[in-house]
C-alpha cells in the first residue's frame, strides 16, 4: 500500500486527469452543496464569532473612549470637518468582491485541474471564505478596543468639541454646542487605529497572499508529445503568475487608497492610518497560515463516485490521501 497526496501533480490517471475526475464534474447542478458545507470549519467559526461578538457589543452598548487631555491651540486638531469620502461599509464591501472574484477564479480555473470537480473547488472556497470571516471579526474586536483604550482624538476634534455649555474641556459624550459637528465627543475619540484601514487591509491582504500562493504551488499543466509543449507549459506558467503578481498588487492597493481617504478627509492622522494597515495585515496573514494548514485536511471528494474519499483507516477529515495498491 502506497500513500500519495490527491492534492499534488502525481495523483492523477495516466491521461492526466486528477483522481476523481468524472464528465460533467464541472456542472453546477452536479455540485453537492452538502459536502462542500460540512468541509468549512462552522466550529471555529463559532468561537470566533462569540469571543468577539459578545465583548463589541458591550463596548457598543456602555464602552467610552479614554479621555486624554488636549491643548486648544494643537494644530493636529484643528482640522476642518469633513464628511466621509469611503463609507465604512464600502470600505469592507469592495474588498470582500475582490475576494469572492479571485476565490473563484484561483478554484475554478487556476487549480482546475488539481480540484477535479466543482463540489472540491465550492468546499475550498467556503473554507476559506470562513478564515476571511474569522479574520475580519478579529480584526474589528482588536481595531475597536484599541479605539476606547488610547482615546485618540481625531484630527477635527477641535471643531467638534465645543460643548453647549461653554466650558473648554468637555466630558466624554457631553452634547456639542448647535455648530457642533457630531452628536456626541466620543466619535471624535476614537482616531486610532482607524477601523477602515484595518478592516481593508485585511480582507486584501488574505486575497493577494492566497492569489500569489495559488500561482506558485499550482503545477503547470504538460502537453506531452506536442512540439515544443514543455516551453508552452513552462510560458503558461510564467503569465500565471505574473498575472497573479499584477492583480495581488492590485488588490492591495485598494486598502491603501481607502487609508489615503481617511486623512484626506481630516478624519484620521497619517498613524492611526499606519497602525490599522498592520493590525489587519498580520491578523489576515496568520489566518491565511491556518487556513492553508487546515486545507490539507479536507476530504477530498471523488465525482465519479459522488463520495469523499479518505485515508484508509481514517475518518472523515484524516487527510487529502487515497490508498493504492
Amino acid at each position: 500500500m502506497q500513500s500519495i497526496n490527491l492534492d499534488s501533480p502525481e495523483a492523477r490517471r495516466p491521461s492526466g486527469e486528477p483522481v476523481g475526475e468524472a464528465p460533467g464534474a464541472w456542472a453546477v447542478r452536479g455540485l453537492d452543496w452538502r459536502h462542500a458545507a460540512r468541509a468549512a470549519p462552522w466550529p471555529q467559526l463559532a468561537v470566533v464569532l462569540l469571543a468577539t461578538a459578545i465583548p463589541l457589543i458591550i463596548m457598543e452598548a456602555v464602552g467610552h473612549p479614554r479621555i486624554r487631555p488636549f491643548a486648544g491651540g494643537d494644530a493636529t486638531l484643528s482640522y476642518p470637518y469633513r464628511p466621509n469620502s469611503v463609507p465604512a461599509w464600502a470600505a469592507v464591501v469592495g474588498p470582500l468582491l475582490a475576494w469572492a472574484a479571485t476565490a473563484v477564479a484561483v478554484e475554478g480555473c487556476v487549480r482546475k485541474r488539481v480540484n477535479g470537480c466543482a463540489t472540491q473547488a465550492a468546499a475550498a472556497v467556503l473554507y476559506h471564505s470562513v478564515d476571511v470571516a474569522c479574520a475580519i471579526l478579529v480584526t474589528t474586536l482588536a481595531t475597536e478596543a484599541t479605539k476606547l483604550a488610547v482615546g485618540y482624538p481625531r484630527p477635527y476634534f477641535l471643531a467638534a468639541c465645543a460643548p453647549a455649555d461653554g466650558s473648554t474641556v468637555p466630558a466624554a459624550g457631553a452634547a456639542c454646542s448647535p455648530t457642533g459637528v457630531v452628536k456626541t465627543l466620543d466619535s471624535a475619540r476614537v482616531s486610532f487605529p482607524s477601523g477602515h484601514a484595518s478592516s481593508s487591509a485585511c480582507i486584501a491582504t488574505f486575497t493577494a497572499a492566497y492569489a500569489l500562493w495559488a500561482a506558485l504551488v499550482t503545477p503547470a499543466p504538460r502537453r506531452a508529445g506536442a512540439w515544443g509543449g514543455g516551453y508552452k507549459a513552462a510560458a503558461a506558467a510564467d503569465g500565471a503568475r505574473s498575472a497573479s503578481l499584477a492583480w495581488a498588487l492590485l488588490v492591495l492597493v485598494m486598502p491603501w487608497a481607502i487609508a489615503a481617504s481617511r486623512i484626506v478627509d481630516n478624519r484620521h492622522h497619517p498613524a492611526d492610518v499606519v497602525a490599522g494597515l498592520l493590525l489587519g495585515g498580520v491578523v489576515a496573514l496568520l489566518f491565511f497560515a491556518r487556513s492553508l494548514a487546515g486545507r490539507l485536511a479536507l476530504p477530498r471528494y471523488d465525482a465519479k463516485a459522488r463520495a469523499p474519499v479518505f485515508e484508509s483507516g481514517g475518518g472523515e477529515g484524516a487527510g487529502l490521501t487515497e490508498a493504492r495498491v
